[in-house]
């Protein structure tokens, strides 16, 4: 089973079915997984301050776009006080999110079309998702989003930055003719994602052994050469280290401790990841 191009359809639905949701490097183990926690933690916390900074009322319809299994929406949920809604492209990551939480509504549908009447929500989150879609649909993405936003309202849209995501200038043109900026944020994982790589290499290794697939996330030198680890002694080496490591993956205290270090003392190449809150023209 080969694994779809990045970040179709398929390629997500494939994720989902071979790696499940309950380990830390799954696709959509987000709920298993101390970075994807953590990250989920800092976007509500910005979320909170600029509320509170900002003197507004939480917003009481929220709409999470790319929601997967739900949750950092039920994350919002809780944390905003707020009636939630989310929505994904991946029927079994919706079935899995209703099931897990039953009282946010979810539905099914693809961007760049929302199924919503103009000015359902008073918020909007897009966390790294925006960057999957081509040049036009993002433009039009972000013209249905401003239409099922209220007067004022206000979209979050997180991303990965990177050639192959967004830069901080393409995601401002993005939303310049829609909304306007009032803050940004910024976090650093690259240390510890260099930290860890070896680690989430060897899962993903043990995906690819156990399943006899093919899986992104491998180094170069083992796509090369599968015989390295397609074979019984392998497996055997890759289950027994995913079994060792998975808790490390699963905290949020390694990837807090570093991620805190590397804010204070940071440079510029260090961003990973950004957080733009904008209002509604």
């Amino acid at each position: 089973m080969n694994i779809n191009k990045w970040g179709t359809k398929h390629w997500f639905k494939q994720k989902l079915e071979l790696q499940g949701t309950n380990e830390p490097v799954a696709y959509f183990g987000h709920k298993n997984s101390g970075y994807q926690r953590y990250r989920h933690m800092k976007l509500l916390e910005f979320i909170q301050g600029f509320i509170k900074s900002h003197n507004l009322d939480n917003p009481s319809n929220l709409l999470d776009i790319g929601c997967g299994t739900g949750d950092l929406t039920a994350m919002l949920y809780t944390g905003l006080n707020v009636k939630a809604s989310g929505v994904d492209f991946v029927e079994p990551a919706i079935s899995i999110a209703k099931k897990n939480y039953p009282w946010i509504n979810f539905s099914v549908g693809e961007l760049p079309q929302l199924g919503f009447p103009d000015g359902t929500f008073d918020c909007i989150v897009a966390s790294e998702v925006i960057y999957y879609l081509n040049q036009n649909d993002r433009e039009t993405t972000i013209t249905e989003i401003a239409r099922v936003l209220k007067k004022n309202g206000l979209f979050i849209m997180s991303s990965v930055l990177g050639n192959n995501y967004l830069t901080e200038q393409t995601a401002s043109i993005l939303l310049s003719n829609k909304f306007s900026i009032e803050k940004t944020n910024y976090l650093y994982f690259k240390t510890y994602h260099k930290l860890i790589s070896p680690i989430v290499y060897c899962h993903n290794a043990y995906y690819v052994v156990k399943s006899n697939s093919e899986v992104n996330g491998l180094p170069l030198f083992l796509k090369k050469y599968p015989w390295v680890y397609k074979n019984v002694l392998s497996l055997a080496f890759f289950k027994v280290i995913f079994h060792i490591t998975s808790p490390i993956l699963r905290s949020s205290k390694l990837v807090s401790y570093v991620e805190s270090k590397s804010s204070v003392n940071y440079k510029s190449q260090d961003i990973t990841n950004i957080t733009l809150i904008s209002l509604k023209k």
